[in-house]
């Protein structure tokens, strides 16, 4: 009986050592995951980067209507005020000429109001009422030439078009997303270091980006440090422009073309080293 009860008492005592050993075990690894979530993504050069453009957007329908011709496709480049996609414009067109007339009809009023005024033949009222109507003439018409204006999207810059979510005679509602475009500057480099070395970051320092992509090594400095620490991650975002980009004729020769060896475009990355 006494040596049963003294294997029992053994047994209680291993259980208990192993559920401590787990609880230690269990509570070093959870400090491990914590120290791992909060450690810095990046520690040392060189740092990941991405090449983005100069200017990116996606343009949208600000009226209701049907698709009457798109005269680029993706990969096209076009130039600025190139006209992206043509809307019909039928309705908003007759708007624009119903409110011309109406305006030519209230500027003829108030100028014979204000000739009759003259010979002391009208009121003070009824030449009010005149320029009152002649004013909202006027603002129909801006009105309805806004809307007709709407019927053609109008390229914002030089670029290329990335993406098209249309087809000609397709009928687009207004906000509905039609095409991505993007410049064909593409010469902003955008990468994290470790928030650590902040304080030894500057506006203006130099490094060198090599691509991925295509082998070349360009060279660039930092034109901004956005004040923000990534309380994950713990490192802070840098914009750096690629000094010898940014020269006229060596960024004509390097546009965004179908030729990846020559081209920089929006989304390589490659590895950033800091110079001292």
């Amino acid at each position: 009986m006494k040596a049963c009860q003294r294997r029992q008492h053994r047994y209680r005592l291993a259980a208990t050592f192993i559920t401590l050993l787990s609880t230690s075990i269990s509570t070093v690894a959870n400090e491990r995951s914590l120290e791992e979530a909060l450690s810095p993504a990046i520690e040392h050069e060189p740092f990941s980067g991405v090449v983005r453009a100069g200017e990116r957007a996606v343009l949208s329908a600000e009226l209701d209507a049907v698709v009457l011709s798109m005269p680029f496709r993706e990969g096209q480049e076009f130039k600025q005020d190139d006209v992206l996609i043509a809307l019909d414009c039928t309705l908003a067109e007759a708007a624009l000429g119903q409110a011309s007339a109406r305006f030519d009809v209230a500027t003829q009023d108030h100028a014979s109001n204000q000739q009759l005024k003259a010979l002391d033949s009208v009121s003070d009222l009824e030449l009010a009422e005149s320029t009152t109507r002649l004013a909202e003439a006027s603002h129909e018409v801006i009105a309805a030439s806004h809307r007709q204006n709407r019927c053609r999207v109008l390229a914002p810059f030089d670029g290329v078009v990335l993406r098209t979510d249309i087809r000609k005679h397709e009928r687009v509602q207004t906000g509905q997303e039609l095409l991505e475009v993007a410049s064909t500057d593409a010469h902003t480099v955008e990468f994290l270091v470790p928030s650590s070395q902040a304080s030894h970051l500057r506006i203006g320092q130099t490094f060198s980006f090599s691509i991925g992509e295509t082998g070349h090594s360009h060279a660039g400095k930092i034109e901004r440090i956005v004040p923000d620490v990534d309380p994950v991650s713990r490192t802070v975002k840098l914009v750096g422009q690629l000094n010898d980009l940014s020269q006229p004729e060596l960024a004509a020769a390097n546009p965004i073309s179908t030729n990846i060896e020559s081209s920089l475009w929006p989304g390589m990355s490659g590895w950033v080293r800091l110079d001292e």
